[in-house]
């Protein structure tokens, strides 16, 4: 052998040395040693403690899943054990998260193209503890080093960095936060058996798709919302996870993985489930894995049937996980669970992350079945939404969306939402079904985030509308046994008030704007309020508030109104103009018979502004005009026992008897000064008598001071002909005959000659009657001639 010869065969023994002893010091090298640098770096580069308390250390064995020489290159897998992650300096608490033992596999050749690839990391009991403090400061945002210096010239990194999968046994998540008043408890444990998704979404698309569009088809024909009545514990029918965690002999943890990779052929999908022992570590795995390539099975892929009902094909991922929660959210007791995806399926912008949850928080209620798109940059949201709760008017803490106070209610649609792109912050809740109170509810609305402030529109139409689910609009209770209750014990209503006193809350008016169209196509009443139907628009901008039109009809007539509440405003700045056309008095009378031959009509109008919070402060503080006009009717002791009228069935027994008698024309024109209303006019024309009502009504202390006094016609002679009174409050008023001398025949008539203005101004409020002159007319006319 040549000198040559041997130099060469030295070098190469002498590299195989080296790298021998470069592998042994490699395998040997106790990582405990890296400890305290590495806990020493991470802690200064994320400004809070972290530190590797357990074992930390690494283990080399070939990867049996490579193919050809591959498959003989070693891989290190790396373990860490009681791994904590603190929490920054000014929150205070032990931990943000922590892991019992962490471990991952590195692929040595993927280095050498600059690419950190990690197939596996398995995280063993995963805890996170989340808070926010009182001053908006929380623990889950990082401030990195040198992130308040970014340096815009540094070119990006060669090197990349990739995970196929992440899988854990049972993850533990608690957030605390005394802004939302939430103390949350969530357990995160992988199902027993992944679930396919079209397994959960088949069944709710198919029973939303059966209500369909009812909403819009009109007819009687009512679509009815889902029954959400379904517990979130106790018997729930839910896929849950099986989880063992056994702290003696044999530690099993169960781990479920989607892994999917999509370079080119779908490589295997697998769950493993890892049995660790105290002595020395054995790996079970059970291979679940379905190939996609070769004479493997296909895995299966889910067609994602859109929550309505569109069935467009689209593949989403199985359901891999179940959860938990627990605690309290704005100091009312939550719970729920549901089931997500795997951690793999976070990673696929093409395939919707698939979502499944049922909370409740408090009296409301929260059910969503759909996908979340393009999970990693949060893309938008594909969901069926079932809502249900005892007040509308609550999930403006949940949604930011400012609704009305309601009557208990439950509603089931299609939300869509986007959070990236042209449409980033738009909601829409289409198609939705439902009911609130006993009235039910169909249509679209539609949020958008936008500026200066959110925007709500859309359309809701009610086939079937409980005029009584109306009440908690003005500060009423709704008439159900919840909202009887609820008004006992938080109303401010006092007990010898008649108008409603409960405020308007006004403070979240400004948060939104809103723009929407209601419909009550039929409205459900009582004898007493012959109303028909009901239409709407409502606009809020700015904390304004206003309805125009608010339309009911009412009677074979209508009553169109408009209506401003000025909510940025304090006290809130209140007008109201009203117009009543059309009113027929034996469909305003239906159950008095004398009525029911009458083709007289009832017309009004009136004009308010007020300043207040309430019903009763706005009236209180009123001044505007009122003007009504009846032609043709009839009144009687009887129609006041129907009114329920104590009062005015004692008045007219003084007046006329128990005979029923008619009204040829009724005319009243008020102005209203700081809440006191004074009659310029106030008549009755009857068969027998001229009625003529003087006195004041006052609206803020609700006192009545009213002078009823009579005046015969010719020949014929009225029950009485002394004044009355009509005196007290409205809750408790009181009437009598006033002491002193008869009234003198013809006084009131000659008082009358004294309304030339009021006369005329309520000649513009007559109207035909059935073809037939209308008997105000001639009346007003000769008030309005006299000298």
């Amino acid at each position: 052998m040549t000198r040559t010869k041997k130099a060469i065969l030295g070098i190469v023994l002498f590299l195989v040395v080296v790298l021998i002893a470069i592998v042994i010091f490699i395998a040997t090298y106790d990582l405990n040693r890296l400890k305290p640098t590495i806990n020493e770096k991470v802690t200064a580069e994320l400004h809070r403690p972290f530190a590797i308390n357990g074992d930390l250390g690494v283990q080399w064995s070939r990867q049996r899943d490579e193919a050809g020489w591959r498959a003989w290159i070693p891989w290190p897998h790396l373990h860490a054990e009681d791994v904590v992650l603190g929490n920054p300096p000014d929150v205070p608490g032990d931990y943000t998260a922590r892991l019992k033992r962490v471990e991952a596999s590195l692929s040595p050749l993927a280095l050498l193209h600059k690419e950190i690839y990690l197939p596996r990391i398995t995280l063993f009991s995963p805890d996170a503890a989340l808070k926010r403090l009182a001053n908006g400061k929380n623990n889950w945002t990082f401030n990195l080093a040198n992130s308040d210096q970014p340096q815009q010239d540094t070119p990006p990194s060669a090197w990349s960095f990739k995970v196929d999968d992440i899988a854990f046994d049972q993850g533990k998540i608690d957030f605390l936060d005394p802004i939302t008043k939430a103390d949350i408890h969530m357990t995160v444990n992988p199902l027993g058996k992944p679930i396919p998704y079209a397994e959960l979404a088949g069944a709710s698309t198919k029973d939303n798709t059966t209500r369909g569009d009812a909403s819009s088809a009109g007819g009687d024909k009512t679509a009815k919302a889902d029954d959400t009545s379904a517990k979130s514990g106790g018997d729930d029918k839910t896929a849950k996870a099986d989880t063992a965690a056994k702290s003696g002999g044999d530690e099993k943890t169960v781990k479920a993985d989607t892994a999917a990779k999509s370079s080119g052929v779908e490589k295997t999908a697998k769950a493993d489930t890892a049995a660790k022992s105290s002595g020395d570590e054995k790996t079970a795995k059970a291979d679940t894995a379905a190939k996609s390539g070769g004479d493997e099975k296909t895995a299966k892929d889910d067609t994602a049937v859109n929550p309505d009902g569109s069935g467009a094909a689209r593949r989403t991922d199985d359901y891999i996980f179940g959860w938990k929660v627990t605690g309290k959210y704005n100091n009312e007791p939550l719970s729920g669970d549901g089931k997500i995806g795997g951690m793999l399926a976070l990673r696929s912008a093409s395939r919707p992350f698939p979502l499944q949850a049922d909370v409740r928080s408090g009296a409301t209620r929260v059910a969503i079945q759909g996908t979340l798109e393009d999970p990693m940059n949060l893309g938008g949201l594909d969901l069926r939404l079932r809502l249900a709760g005892d007040n509308l008017g609550d999930l403006h803490a949940l949604t930011g969306v400012v609704l009305p106070d309601s009557p208990p209610y439950s509603t089931d649609g299609h939300l869509i939402a986007h959070f990236q792109g042209k449409e980033a912050g738009h909601y829409r809740y289409e198609k939705f079904n439902g009911k609130i109170g006993s009235s039910d509810i169909h249509g679209t609305l539609e949020f958008v985030q936008g500026k200066p402030r959110p925007s709500l529109t859309g359309e809701v139409v009610s086939n079937e509308l409980r005029f009584a689910d109306l009440g908690p609009l003005i500060g009423a209770d709704s008439g159900t046994e919840s909202g009887k209750q609820k008004a006992k014990t938080q109303s401010v209503q006092p007990a010898d008030k008649v108008l409603p006193y409960d405020k308007f809350d006004t403070a979240k008016w400004d948060t939104m704007d809103a723009d929407v169209k209601f419909t009550g196509k039929r409205i459900e009443h009582g004898k007493n309020l012959p109303i028909s139907d009901l239409y709407t628009h409502v606009k809020l901008d700015d904390g304004v508030l206003l309805l125009d039109p608010l339309r009911f009809g009412m009677a074979r007539g209508n009553l169109n109104s408009t209506i401003k509440l000025e909510g940025n405003k304090t006290p809130m700045r209140g007008r109201a103009d009203l117009h009543a056309r059309g009113l027929q008095l034996k469909a305003l009378f239906p159950d008095v018979e004398a009525m029911r031959s009458s083709m007289g009509q009832l017309n009004g109008d009136a004009q308010f502004t007020g300043t207040g919070n309430s019903v009763a402060a706005l009236l209180g503080s009123a001044n505007g005009d009122v003007r009504i006009l009846m032609n043709d009717g009839v009144i009687s002791r009887n129609l006041m026992e129907i009114a329920g009228l104590n009062v005015g069935n004692y008045v007219v027994g003084k007046l006329f008897g128990d005979e029923p008698v008619k009204i040829n024309c009724a005319a009243a024109d008020l102005g209203v000064r700081n809440g006191l209303a004074t009659p310029r006019l106030f008549v009755f024309d009857t068969e027998n008598a001229v009625i003529n009502i003087a006195g004041t009504t006052n609206f803020s202390s609700e006192r009545l001071d009213l002078s009823i006094n009579p005046d015969s016609k010719g020949m014929r002679i009225v029950t009485l002909r002394s004044p009355l009174y009509v005196r007290g409050t409205f809750k408790n008023p009181d009437a009598g005959v006033k002491p002193g001398p008869l009234i003198a025949r013809g006084a009131a008539a000659v008082a009358l000659g004294a309304v030339l203005a009021p006369a005329a101004a309520l000649l513009a409020l007559i109207s035909p009657s059935g073809g037939e002159e209308n008997q105000c007319g001639p009346i007003l006319q000769e008030m309005k001639n006299k000298k």
